[in-house]
């Protein structure tokens, strides 16, 4: 049974009439009640859709009060993605956005969802079976610069989203395993896969790696769109940053925007990205010469997106 304070939190996560700021709250408000599962059964909110989290996690508290997590640019990546699309999902967890993708794209287009975290590959083969979805392919390993064996790294004990190839100075693991990795190429040619349309990449300071290794991939397939968070702390754990990635997108044609307080804000450098990152460091980069771009574009012509 839940207290007056834990009801008062669910009623406030679930009316707060805000795209954004949940997370700013949450230190006015209640954890997860002591007596609930480690493992939980949510219906997202807004989709047909129901997934097993962990309610102690940072991505859990939200799916238990809220029943959803990164609330509009999950919308966003919905509304881009079309019937028949391959999606990949780098850095799935529990597969939130391979599960939303895969609902959306029918079972004549295919997900793929590369998650290193050995005890979340069997929850998001578990999430995949709840909503009898046969399109999502779980693929156990992390993408890098190479085929080879690295340390995944745990910083935190309640965010599963924080595990990393790689710790910045002073940081600390409170536990590691070993993982596989390999070049994003070679893992999309063992699921005979040549194009993708949409990607989303949350992998904790990996995301230049990524992208320079998939360079002669993205020269002969870009995709339509692509969803990556880009904080410059956990860039700098690979000797990179913001800048490198977005130079490299523009340099591939695309245009970038990211994530403020319940709107798209376009930006063309990081001085201008920084004006506007300081409540969220996601950044959705969209071609113009694809037809997802028709749905985009109202996106960078206004600073708000409805």
């Amino acid at each position: 049974m839940m207290t007056a304070f834990e009801i008062f939190t669910k009623l406030t996560m679930l009316c707060f009439p805000l795209k954004y700021g949940h997370d700013r709250l949450r230190k006015y408000l209640a954890r997860v009640p002591v007596n609930v599962n480690s493992l939980c059964l949510a219906k997202l909110r807004g989709y047909p859709i129901k997934m097993h989290y962990n309610p102690r996690t940072y991505m859990g508290w939200a799916l238990f009060y809220r029943g959803i997590y990164e609330e509009m640019q999950v919308k966003t990546c919905y509304d881009f993605l079309e019937e028949g699309m391959t999606f990949i999902d780098i850095g799935a967890n529990y597969g939130l956005y391979s599960l939303i993708a895969a609902e959306k794209i029918g079972e004549h287009g295919g997900v793929i969802a590369f998650e290193p975290q050995s005890k979340l590959v069997p929850i998001i083969e578990k999430n995949a079976s709840e909503n009898n979805l046969t399109n999502i392919t779980v693929v156990h390993s992390a993408v890098g610069d190479g085929k080879k064996t690295l340390t995944l790294f745990h910083p935190a004990t309640n965010n599963d989203g924080q595990a990393t190839l790689a710790l910045g100075n002073n940081e600390k693991a409170f536990d590691k395993e070993e993982v596989p990795v390999d070049r994003l190429a070679n893992l999309l040619k063992y699921q005979n896969v040549e194009h993708i349309q949409g990607m989303k990449m949350d992998v904790e300071g990996a995301e230049f790696t990524i992208l320079l290794n998939a360079e002669p991939f993205f020269r002969n397939a870009e995709p339509h769109f692509l969803f990556i968070e880009c904080i410059e702390g956990h860039l700098k754990r690979f000797g990179h940053s913001c800048q490198d990635v977005f130079t490299f997108l523009q340099d591939h044609g695309y245009r970038l925007a990211s994530c403020y307080r319940g709107r798209w804000v376009s930006f063309t450098n990081f001085a201008e990205f920084k004006e506007n990152a300081n409540s969220s460091s996601d950044v959705v980069a969209v071609h113009p010469s694809t037809d997802v771009w028709k749905k985009a574009n109202r996106l960078f012509q206004s600073p708000v997106y409805k």
